[in-house]
Order: structure tokens, then sequence, then C-alpha cells
């Protein structure tokens, strides 16, 4: 019984830190306008979760700052 246990916290462990390990897509993939900046409507629908509380949209060196504080 304690194998069994020992072996499903190591997946559930293994498994939380593939999610948390997956990268942002890049700017390009997010900028599905073209327009050189992504707006919070692109972002949604990227599923990317990082707040643009004090901008409408933002260009590629904002969007890169912000995802690698995320």
């Amino acid at each position: 019984m304690k194998n069994i246990t020992a072996l499903f916290a190591t997946l559930i462990l293994m498994a939380s830190s593939a999610a948390l390990a997956q990268e942002a897509p890049s700017f390009d993939e997010v900028d599905t306008s073209g327009d050189g900046y992504v707006s919070r409507s692109e972002l949604q629908a990227a599923g990317v979760d990082i707040s643009i509380e004090d901008a409408d949209m933002l260009n590629e060196d904002e969007y890169d700052a912000a995802v690698s504080d995320a």
C-alpha cells in the first residue's frame, strides 16, 4: 500500500512540474493580427495569463518582459 501511495504522489508531482514548466507562446504566436502588438483579447485567446492593466496592448519587448516575470 505504501508503494502505491508513493507512486501516486510521484506521478502527481511530475504532472504538476510539467505544467509549471510550460513556456508561454512566442510573441508572434500571440500577435494573431500581425500589427506588432498583443491585445488583451489575443492574450486571452492564446491562454497567456499576464496582466496588462496599465496598457491596452503590449509590444514585443513588453510582452517578453511580462512573460519572463510570470
